[in-house]
């Protein structure tokens, strides 16, 4: 096994993390509020 930085480095397949990603409605919500950060005269909806 090698060495990163003093650590084993993992070999072989990661398992995927799907809680680092985010849902469509997660998706449209992070828009809204930059959209709203960005524009606040925006009307909201």
């Amino acid at each position: 096994m090698g060495l990163g930085d003093g650590f084993p480095m993992p070999w072989g397949d990661i398992p995927a993390r799907p809680f680092l990603g985010f849902s469509d409605d997660d998706q449209a919500a992070i828009l809204e509020i930059v959209r709203n950060y960005l524009n606040p005269a925006r009307p909201k909806g």
